[in-house]
């Protein structure tokens, strides 16, 4: 379910960010006093993580929290996209459609981490442009929780690419802002469609 109720504050929940078990009220502070919205000085992979983190934990401290926090950091087209363009205007409705491949994948996670951030210089036409490559926890069909990165774990577990670009025009300028969203899979897919010979 991409809603659920929070856990209880004294039951033990994993945070993927400090790879430790802590209370899910402690979660709950945690969570509050990460970035709302996108501000000057967080950089990319700080992004990243803050949005996984809140994903992952997504009805903590709020109903939906998580999916709220993604659309302040989300561009107009990548709101589009994650919601079939149905929410790309009101949080109330991106809350509603984003049912995306890449975001069924974040939700409620057992956990994740960052494996790689490569940044593009930007410009004259457009500021620099990050990639962030996301390693995300899955369940196998056995019920015994798996990892990213081992061989036996692949099947039942993914990677997305997070694409973010630093804004260049007021009100948001010098902030990063996130553009895209793709499990690697579907990104080695489009990518291969274009033409492009970029591979990581």
């Amino acid at each position: 379910r991409l809603d659920r109720p929070p856990p209880p504050r004294d039951s033990l929940v994993m945070c993927a960010a400090c790879h430790d078990m802590i209370t899910s009220g402690e979660m709950s502070m945690r969570l509050m006093q990460l970035p709302q919205r996108p501000t000057l000085g967080i950089g990319p992979a700080d992004i990243v993580e803050t949005l996984c983190l809140s994903l992952q934990h997504n009805s903590n401290p709020a109903p939906s929290a998580g999916l709220r926090r993604l659309f302040q950091f989300c561009t107009f087209e990548c709101k589009s996209a994650l919601t079939a363009r149905q929410g790309a205007r009101t949080i109330e409705r991106f809350v509603q459609y984003a049912h995306s491949p890449a975001i069924l994948g974040l939700v409620n996670a057992p956990g994740f981490s960052i494996l790689k951030l490569t940044i593009i210089s930007g410009t004259e036409t457009r500021g620099d442009i990050a990639v962030v490559v996301v390693s995300v926890d899955s369940w196998a069909t056995d019920g015994a929780l798996t990892t990213n990165g081992h061989a036996a774990a692949a099947p039942d577990s993914k990677q997305f690419r997070w694409m973010l670009q630093k804004e260049r025009r007021p009100p948001q300028e010098g902030c990063w802002l996130v553009t895209e969203v793709l499990a690697t899979t579907d990104w080695y897919l489009f990518n291969g469609d274009s033409g492009s010979t970029t591979t990581d």
